[in-house]
């Protein structure tokens, strides 16, 4: 023996290493030799010390010696990795138990993960993570061959699912839902194993990993980990799951956090534009991706526990409005308060909108036109860099003397007027101004009925009867109601299961008017009556269902009917002039033709359903001209010319 290694001997016990090799019982023989010798040499005293750094020492140092072959060095240094899985597996008897519970691994991939893991310090599967596996697959690349690392880091992944699968059968259902926390989650790790199986196939597993360590704003992580849990639990499939929601989620999340983004219900309107550029690199459908900033903010917005009214965009889903104030045919979902820049004026503007909502019994429709008027005038004092509380006089004329370059029409003046005189009168009484700074009566325009001719001729209703039988059903009975009825398309939108009666042999149709706040009974068609109960029958609508209805069972949209029937309508080639569909037309026709066959004005105001016989004129279009053609016939008669008094020398 060298001298240099008997003075080791001398000076350092080797007692323990040297009954680690006796006590295994795959060393023995040569191998055992040269082992005790190496140990000796590199002074290692505990094979705890050791790893697969070592065993490739190992490799190394009988190398250099130069008396075996590469089979015997390969054998040699596979005998001392388990060496030290032998010493070292009673220490991690749990987790040698557990991957040998795992099915459907190779040897050479159970027995690397085990060797790897005991090396980690890890004793439960459990405490894998997406940093282990990480580690791992590093390990991997640098010890075998490049084509087998994704093998052998699937191995490592079925270990951790069969830990995952085995605590979801265990515990709770509410165990199978991540809770919060600044680290990292893995979406292939995911508690539910049910959902952590739709990412298997992912080729790039990094695009599973959400990062939460990140630095950013804690509010910020939380909204993005709440709506990442609601994506997760959405019933969709797992492709449309991860293009439409998850990978846009997550540019969404990288993009915050770049751009310092604190509370995502205050993103501001140049944020999203500077989003949309970075997914226009990303994708074609940039429209679909986008969509993500509404879903997230809307789920925030409808299941906070309290309502958030800073938040630049509000969800009304959120509310229970009397039925009255809304219109079910064309819900309006949200209020976006972006585009007034000025924070100031953003936030009176939403004081006043949250009093509208809350306090009055104003349409939800009419509120949103109230908005409308007011936030183009903010818009005005944005361009201006004025608060609401500065605005004089002067501005005022300023601001209404440029809409009346526009030649908008004297009654939407007028409206644009009151609004935002509203608005100034809502400022005073919190006394945020102390008066006005107009008089609404100086700037009122006088306003006259504006009459359209917007009958349909008999020719294009011809045409669409025509081909009226190649429509859907619903198509064909809705289309009906408009011809034949002249509703407005939101009352057909909300007909119900229960509106169509017989009384004394007659069938009527009871329908709400959700602009006059009030139901009206009119008569239909026997013919009419008979196709929609045969329809209700069919379909098994009940008293209360919507008789169209979208696919959530709510009112058929009325945007959504117009859509549909201007495609048809292009399909089989039916042009009316320079449109192809309007529903409102048929209102015109049938107030028309009621007129032309003898019904009195007030009449046909009852039946259309109108305020005053005002409204009622301006949808009889041939009024004036018959008015000119009786007056033509009037004094074509002899006894009422003007020309024969005048010669005659009568008076008239």
């Amino acid at each position: 023996m060298p001298q240099k290694l008997m003075q080791r001997i001398i000076t350092r016990d080797f007692e323990q290493v040297l009954a680690q090799v006796a006590s295994c019982p795959y060393i023995g023989g040569n191998v055992r030799t040269l082992l005790e010798a190496f140990l000796m040499e590199y002074a290692i005293e505990d094979i705890w010390e050791t790893n697969e750094e070592t065993a490739d020492l190992f490799y190394d140092y009988l190398k250099a010696r130069g008396n075996e072959s590469v089979a015997s060095l390969r054998e040699y240094r596979y005998s001392f990795i388990r060496l030290q899985i032998f010493i070292k597996q009673e220490a991690f008897k749990v987790l040698r138990e557990e991957i040998d519970a795992c099915k459907g691994i190779s040897i050479p991939c159970r027995n690397k993960a085990q060797f790897f893991l005991m090396e980690q310090g890890v004793k439960h599967l459990e405490e894998i993570d997406y940093d282990l596996r990480l580690k791992y697959k590093r390990y991997l690349e640098k010890s075998i061959a490049a084509s087998k690392v994704l093998e052998y880091v699937r191995a490592l992944d079925l270990m951790k699912i069969s830990v995952i699968k085995k605590d979801a059968n265990k515990f709770h259902l509410n165990s199978k839902r991540w809770v919060f926390s600044e680290s990292k989650f893995f979406l292939l790790y995911h508690p539910d194993p049910d959902i952590g199986h739709t990412f298997d196939r992912i080729q790039d597993k990094e695009e599973l990993l959400w990062d939460f360590t990140m630095s950013a704003a804690p509010h910020l992580k939380q909204q993005i980990f709440r709506m990442l849990n609601a994506v997760l639990e959405m019933e969709i499939s797992a492709k449309e799951r991860r293009v439409r929601f998850l990978l846009p989620l997550k540019w969404f999340y990288g993009y915050c956090v770049r751009a310092g983004v604190e509370d995502i219900e205050q993103l501001e309107q140049f944020q999203i534009e500077e989003l949309r550029a970075e997914v226009v690199k990303k994708v074609v459908m940039v429209n679909n991706s986008m969509q993500v900033v509404d879903n997230i903010r809307k789920m925030l917005f409808l299941t906070a526990k309290e309502t958030n009214w800073k938040a630049n965009v509000w969800y009304l889903e959120r509310f229970s409005f009397d039925a009255s104030r809304m219109n079910p045919s064309n819900p309006i979902i949200r209020i976006s308060f972006l585009d007034v820049e000025n924070q100031v004026n953003r936030a009176q503007l939403k004081e006043y909108i949250r009093y509208l909502l809350g306090i009055t019994s104003l349409t939800i429709a009419f509120v949103r036109q109230l908005g409308y008027y007011i936030k183009e005038f903010l818009r005005f004092l944005d361009d201006r860099g004025l608060d609401a509380c500065e605005v004089g006089p002067g501005d005022m004329e300023v601001y209404f003397r440029l809409i009346e370059e526009k030649a908008v029409q004297a009654e939407t003046f007028n409206k644009s007027v009151c609004a935002i005189y509203r608005f100034f009168q809502f400022l005073r009484i919190r006394d945020v101004i102390e008066r006005e700074p107009f008089i609404a009566e100086y700037y009122l325009k006088e306003t006259l009925p504006v009459h359209h001719d917007r009958c349909l001729s008999n020719e294009t209703i011809r045409k669409v009867h025509k081909v009226l039988k190649y429509f859907s059903e619903h198509l064909r009975l809705m289309y009906l109601h408009l011809w034949s009825l002249g509703l407005r398309v939101s009352e057909v939108c909300v007909a119900k299961g229960d509106s169509y009666h017989l009384q004394n042999g007659e069938a009527w149709i009871r329908i709400y008017q959700n602009k006059m706040k009030a139901e009206k009974v009119i008569p239909i068609p026997m013919m009419l009556y008979r196709m929609m109960k045969h329809y209700i029958e069919k379909n098994q609508i009940q008293k209360n269902d919507y008789v169209f209805q979208n696919r959530r069972g709510g009112a058929y949209h009325a945007g959504a009917f117009y859509k549909q029937m201007s495609e048809e309508c292009k399909k089989h080639d039916i042009d009316c002039g320079d449109y192809v569909f309007r529903t409102h037309d048929y209102r015109h026709n049938v107030g028309t033709f009621l007129y032309n066959h003898g019904a009195s004005i007030q009449a046909i105001r009852d039946y259309l359903g109108h305020e005053s016989e005002e409204m009622t004129k301006q949808y009889i279009d041939y009024v004036m001209k018959q008015v000119y053609q009786k007056n033509e016939a009037y004094f074509n008669i002899p006894e009422y010319s003007l020309a024969t008094a005048l010669k005659g020398g009568d008076k008239l």
